[in-house]
């Protein structure tokens, strides 16, 4: 801990990140002991790395960090605010330099995706989910023992401990309170300096009064949320009746996109702490050249397969349809630009090796994807403004080769004196 740079925006709280990484280290080993999941030296070594990312950003990017650390006027930044304000989280850090120090993916996997263990790869061994799993309960650990606000993440952490483990509240209440003097004598044998502060008995103490005015808020507001509930509910009714299906395909047609990006835009415009909107432009390469060979059906077979696998390859959140002719689009609601890049490049791979059968022949095509983000809508026309800087990367992938994917890395559009890279 003192040996490492301390060179960061004064804002940064060296203090607390050490407070956190040995929080999320105990934490993580204990829990991992109390549900014999094993893997405990390995959860004790992710809890340490679990900030890395962020002492990182704070030694490399000084005051671009330092416009973080501000925003989260006095409260621990979380991966949200970091994606909002950089367009990229320190998980994303740390993931990246952990691979690139070649560390073990059972440590590289769940320090990446502690604090979004929903958006695993495909293919994570169940060993390795759980670990991350455990990691990511630490994490809500970290929440109620170092946040002033902890009361969310107790009922969080409660949550989670009950739903994946069947541990009841009061069992979830002692594994804290006894996490205190092994939090103690971790800091003794690594010698980091703890702040002082309030016992875990009264920090508990505090979460669980904090956990009933939450509820109490909540009861309060009820009618008011059945009423946002059942306004939305008649627009999305009314949205499914004017929405229609390509016959083709069987994917939304060019109408139901449109007022689904329109629904996204108007959330992003009211509401804070909406992950960033992403826009996928799809091509069929050559697709011209492709009827003029091989007939007008042979086509509509290709543009079959090409919507089976959208369907098939996006997740229930994300919202595919037949934009127009051999152009598809992808919406979705929750990502990054480096999820979009990822996303798009399976289901780029995926439409390469598909092989159409039609009139005796084995037929394949590639596609162009092009995308884009927004993480906070300034205009109702910013829908429009993002599809079409997604077609420009779109046309970027084409005049690249095809086949390829060409991603805007910024979570925000272009401005009047800031052109997208060419």
């Amino acid at each position: 801990a003192d040996s490492l740079p301390k060179g960061g925006p004064a804002n940064f709280d060296y203090t607390g990140y050490w407070r956190r990484s040995l929080v999320a280290a105990v934490a993580g080993r204990s829990f991992s002991r109390l549900v014999g999941g094993g893997g405990e030296d390995e959860a004790f070594l992710c809890g340490l790395l679990s900030h890395l990312g962020q002492l990182v950003l704070a030694e490399c990017l000084g005051d671009a960090y330092a416009e973080v650390t501000s925003a989260a006027e006095g409260r621990w930044p979380d991966v949200a605010l970091e994606e909002k304000t950089l367009g990229f989280n320190h998980s994303d850090v740390s993931g990246t330099l952990l691979q690139t120090w070649n560390l073990p993916a059972a440590i590289t996997v769940p320090v990446a995706f502690m604090f979004r263990p929903d958006e695993l790869p495909d293919g994570t061994s169940e060993e390795l989910a759980g670990l991350t799993r455990i990691m990511s309960i630490a994490g809500q650990v970290v929440g109620v023992l170092c946040e002033d606000e902890g009361g969310e993440h107790m009922k969080a952490f409660q949550d989670s401990a009950a739903e994946s483990y069947g541990i009841d509240a009061e069992e979830a209440e002692q594994f804290l309170l006894d996490l205190e003097a092994a939090i103690r004598d971790a800091a003794a044998m690594l010698s980091i300096e703890l702040p002082e502060g309030m016992s875990h008995d009264q920090i508990v103490g505090r979460a669980r009064m904090q956990m009933v005015e939450i509820s109490l808020n909540t009861t309060a507001d009820l009618q008011s949320a059945e009423r946002r509930a059942a306004d939305l509910e008649s627009k999305n009714r009314e949205l499914a009746e004017k929405a229609t299906t390509d016959k083709l395909t069987g994917l939304p047609n060019r109408a139901a996109f449109d007022d689904r990006l329109e629904l996204e835009v108007q959330a992003r415009l009211h509401e804070e702490g909406i992950r960033a909107l992403g826009v996928v432009m799809i091509d069929v390469d050559k697709f011209k050249v492709f009827n003029d060979t091989h007939g007008h059906q042979a086509g509509d077979a290709v543009l079959e397969m090409v919507g089976r696998v959208l369907a098939k390859m996006t997740r229930k959140s994300d919202f595919c349809g037949r934009y127009g002719g051999e152009e598809f689009a992808l919406i979705m609601p929750q990502t990054t630009p480096h999820h979009v890049r990822l996303v798009a490049n399976r289901i780029r791979e995926a439409i390469a090796a598909e092989v159409v059968e039609f009139g005796g022949e084995e037929l394949q095509v590639t596609a162009s994807f092009g995308g884009a983000c927004l993480a906070k809508a300034a205009s109702p026309k910013d829908g429009e403004l993002l599809v079409k800087l997604a077609d420009k990367f779109l046309y970027k992938a084409k005049e690249n080769g095809r086949n390829r994917v060409e991603v805007y890395t910024q979570t925000h559009l272009p401005g009047p004196r800031t052109q997208a890279p060419e």
